[in-house]
């Protein structure tokens, strides 16, 4: 039988049995609809490509694909969009973030005058020195989540937590992080 005529289910058992030519065949197959639905969400064509990549990554290695719950289109359409909605989320509340607090991730940028540096590298002394008062566990997090880019599927994985654990975390340490940033802050 080639793989090519294979069913989802047959590839699935293929690449269970770390079959590549099965991945190839699945990439093929589905490659085209996990973009557009990456594509939709994010607008951005290169952040499109990087979760194609990661999606089928995913589903190699992990593959939590079950046919009883639906078939395999309707699993990778629907943990695309997912995956997509947390990058979309993480990528809103960073640069909200770093708005509020007008950090510049460039400080080196010859667009700043002197002082405007000056007041930036402050604020992210500032940030840091608030970042540090916070207990281990929701200060690991927050960086894993907001230095390192990852979602907070990947930092459950990362920390061997539930996904749950992670967003109360992250809640948590947000409500904490404000209030010091405005006792901070006050006069």
């Amino acid at each position: 039988m080639k793989l090519k005529d294979a069913t989802d289910g047959e590839l699935i058992d293929s690449l269970r049995a770390s079959n590549s030519q099965a991945m190839e065949v699945l990439y093929d197959r589905y490659g085209g609809l996990v973009y557009s639905i990456a594509f939709k969400i994010l607008q951005n064509s290169s952040d499109a490509e990087d979760l194609t990549q990661e999606v089928f990554i995913t589903l190699w290695q992990k593959n939590h694909y079950r046919r009883e719950k639906g078939s395999l289109k309707t699993f990778l359409g629907l943990f695309t969009r997912c995956r997509a909605i947390d990058k979309l989320r993480k990528r809103n509340t960073t640069q909200n973030f770093l708005t509020r607090w007008q950090l510049n991730l460039h400080e080196g940028s010859s667009s700043l005058l002197p002082l405007e540096k000056a007041e930036s590298q402050e604020q992210t002394k500032q940030l840091q020195k608030t970042l540090n008062l916070l207990p281990k566990e929701q200060r690991e997090i927050l960086m894993m989540s907001f230095f390192e880019g990852l979602s907070r599927t990947e930092i459950a994985e990362k920390l061997n937590l539930p996904v749950g654990t992670v967003k109360s975390r992250v809640r948590l340490a947000f409500v904490k992080l404000k209030k010091l940033l405005l006792e901070q802050n006050q006069p």
